[in-house]
C-alpha cells in the first residue's frame, strides 16, 4: 500500500507493507491518496438490503369475555303512533224464526233488532226473510237455515247484507239506503234472505247475521 505523507515527507511515497510499519495515529484519512480511500471505502452489506416481505401470521386465540358495562340511561319517550283501524266488540249471532212468533235479536237494555215475521208461502211468489241486528251495532256476515226439505224445493235466490230501519228494508223504502261512498258502498245493519218455495206447505226459513259493535 502506498502512502503519501505529509509535512517533512510529503515529497515521500513510502510502500507499508505491514502494520508493523505504521505508529498507532500516524496516518489519518487525509493521509491517503483519493484512489486509496475509493478502495477502503466499504459497500453495503446484504443485510443493509430489505428482505421479501414474510406471511402473514395465524389469528391469535379470541381473548376472554369482557366485564358487562353499565346499563345507560332510558332514551326519550317516543312520538305518538298512528290512530289504528276500527275495532270489533259485542259480537253476537242469531236469527229468527218467521211465523214462529220467535223475539228479535236483543243486546242490551231496549236496544232491540226487527226481523220478518212470516213464513215462506207455496204460491210461487219470490219470498222475503230478514233480520237486523241490535241498534248501535252492525252486520259482518249472515246467511240462512232450512234443513227440513229437501233443497230442490227451496230455491234461495239472495243472501245479503242490507240497510233496515223502522221495520223496512231498503228494498221496501229506497229513502233508507244511505250509501258512505261514491261506488255505492253502505254500512249494513241486517241481513236478507229471498227465494222461492216449492214445497207442499209453508216454510220457515231463518235469516241469520253476524252482528257487532264498530269503534
Amino acid at each position: 500500500m502506498l502512502v503519501a505523507a505529509s509535512g517533512a515527507f510529503a515529497a515521500h511515497r513510502y510502500l507499508v507493507t505491514s502494520s508493523k510499519q505504521i505508529k498507532p495515529g500516524a496516518i489519518s484519512m487525509a493521509n491517503l491518496s483519493p484512489a486509496l480511500r475509493k478502495a477502503l471505502t466499504g459497500h453495503a452489506s446484504v443485510a443493509d438490503v430489505p428482505g421479501p416481505q414474510g406471511q402473514a401470521g395465524k389469528d391469535g386465540a379470541a381473548g376472554a369475555k369482557g366485564a358487562n358495562g353499565s346499563q345507560g340511561p332510558q332514551g326519550p319517550k317516543g312520538d305518538k303512533g298512528d290512530k289504528g283501524e276500527p275495532g270489533l266488540s259485542g259480537v253476537e249471532a242469531d236469527g229468527p224464526y218467521p211465523g214462529s212468533g220467535l223475539k228479535p235479536l236483543q243486546d242490551y237494555g231496549d236496544s232491540a233488532g226487527a226481523q220478518s215475521t212470516t213464513a215462506w208461502a207455496n204460491d210461487g211468489s219470490l219470498q222475503t226473510s230478514w233480520v237486523m241486528c241490535p241498534t248501535g251495532k252492525v252486520a259482518i256476515g249472515g246467511g240462512f237455515g232450512q234443513d227440513d226439505v229437501p233443497t230442490d224445493q227451496l230455491n234461495v235466490v239472495t243472501s245479503s247484507p242490507i240497510q233496515i230501519k223502522d221495520g223496512k228494508t231498503y228494498l221496501d223504502d229506497g229513502s233508507i239506503y244511505t250509501p258512505s261512498d261514491e261506488e255505492g258502498s253502505f254500512v249494513p245493519n241486517g241481513w236478507i234472505v229471498q227465494g222461492y218455495n216449492h214445497s207442499g206447505g209453508a216454510l220457515v226459513v231463518r235469516p241469520w247475521v253476524i252482528c257487532a259493535r264498530s269503534s
